[in-house]
């Protein structure tokens, strides 16, 4: 099923034994929107520590009670290795993360590729050296999902709006539409389009920039946030998008 992440964000998280604490932000990968981790805030069980979870050993969210459960016992969580939320997370630490809970070990990009650094998941730097830290820097394009809301959409021939929401697909963990307030050009318009619109996310701008034009989101379908995303409406777009039915619901 499809969700906003809004309502994932601050969704208790329960272990096998016991609630760990709520979901404080989410980390995706800009190159294909996959949901990377979940970080999750421990409150006073931990003193406040925050600890990484992948969505490898999480279920469905439990709407009704609501939560998220995670197939790890609160001591195995307690006993991780330790995230420094003010350091960047390097291959190192994930490579350790992935072997201690026995996760697959995430694919990392190239060395020596050129990348941004998402604010959240990096350390600070004077802007005068960014250039040259952002060539050495080693790790995966990791970004925050409480940062990237509300970022400014810029369509391919001009802005359009801001990243209001984004609807993540509980049975993959793929971020699949990122939704977008018009409101400043379309008066009370909300839209939704694939997130793989998405050309490149900068943070330096606090900007996504897509691939299709101001018209094309203009004329798309009215995004209504009391409907579930349901396959109809997700037929209607990838109809918009250009991509094939799916025959058995033709």
């Amino acid at each position: 099923m499809h969700w906003s992440v809004k309502k994932i964000l601050g969704l208790p998280v329960a272990a096998t034994d016991g609630r760990i604490g709520e979901i404080y932000d989410i980390y995706f990968e800009d190159s294909n929107w996959r949901v990377r981790y979940f970080v999750v805030d421990t409150g006073g069980w931990l003193h406040g520590r925050r600890v990484l979870i992948s969505p490898h050993c999480a279920g469905k969210p439990d709407w009704t009670s609501p939560e998220l459960p995670v197939a790890l016992t609160m001591k195995r969580v307690e006993n991780s290795p330790r995230y420094e939320t003010e350091q960047p997370i390097s291959r190192q630490y994930e490579t350790e993360l992935a072997g201690y809970y026995t996760w697959p070990e995430p694919l990392f990009y190239a060395p020596g590729a050129a990348m941004e650094i998402p604010p959240a998941v990096a350390f600070p730097v004077d802007r005068s050296l960014r250039a040259s830290v952002v060539e050495r820097t080693p790790g995966p394009h990791l970004r925050s999902v409480r940062d990237t809301l509300g970022y400014a959409i810029h369509a391919a021939d001009g802005d359009i709006g801001h990243a209001e929401d984004f609807i993540v697909d509980d049975d993959s963990w793929n971020i699949e539409k990122i939704v977008i307030d018009t409101r400043v050009w379309l008066p009370g318009k909300r839209v939704a389009i694939s997130s793989q619109a998405s050309k490149k996310i900068r943070w330096l701008d606090q900007a996504i920039y897509v691939g299709v034009s101001r018209r094309e989101i203009e004329n798309a379908p009215k995004f209504d946030e009391s409907e579930p995303v349901n396959p109809k409406a997700e037929i209607h777009w990838y109809d918009y998008e250009g991509r094939e039915k799916d025959p058995v619901l033709r």
